[in-house]
């Protein structure tokens, strides 16, 4: 394998069921420091927010929205074949969101978990000055559906060693209307992510 995790065990978690919120977002505690990355969450918005004590250095971030759920979640990705850390920042996202694309066809689609009535498309965007480097698609499990953006961050154009993971997703039983829409939360964080 060419990378230490991949985001399909996430999506599965928030498209098939729900995982505990954590700690309430203030302005007291809406700094995330992570040995590798570091942003800030619009504070007393709703957000929820909890680290896991792992080697990814996995931050998740909800908000229940009563029947729905909205979600950002940060990890590291490590990069493990010696190829892809001399490659460019570019060729090294298009290489993970082709992988994660075929992942999500042979782990939960042919599997019957889920479907993906769109997507994944690819595309980049300039944040704060800097690349991310996205993945949209839309999935639908037997109860639910989700919308979500996969954004991979860079520490440099090229020669890197791991990347950060940004994985936004809203889902919502089929059918349901969701007015309250957290992304610009989302691209507000984005715009605070810093490697370290």
């Amino acid at each position: 394998m060419s990378y230490r995790k991949s985001m399909i065990l996430l999506l599965m978690v928030a498209l098939l069921g729900c995982s505990t919120l954590g700690k309430k977002v203030t302005s007291e505690n809406n700094e995330v420091r992570m040995p590798h990355y570091i942003f800030w969450i619009p504070p007393n918005a709703g957000w929820y927010v909890r680290t896991e004590d792992d080697p990814f250095e996995t931050t998740i971030v909800s908000m229940d929205l009563g029947i729905a759920l909205a979600q950002m979640k940060f990890l590291t990705q490590t990069i493990l074949d010696e190829r892809l850390r001399m490659m460019t920042a570019k060729e090294v996202a298009d290489d993970y969101r082709e992988k994660e694309k075929i992942m999500m066809i042979e782990q939960g689609v042919k599997k019957g978990l889920y479907e993906l009535p769109r997507g994944p498309t690819m595309s980049e965007e300039i944040l704060g000055g800097r690349t991310f480097y996205i993945m949209y698609y839309q999935a639908s499990s037997t109860n639910n559906f989700q919308d979500a953006w996969l954004y991979l961050l860079f520490p440099k154009e090229s020669h890197n060693d791991w990347f950060i993971v940004a994985h936004y997703s809203l889902t919502a039983p089929h059918g349901l209307f969701i007015a309250n829409n957290r992304k610009p939360d989302f691209l507000a964080t984005l715009q605070s992510l810093d490697t370290r």
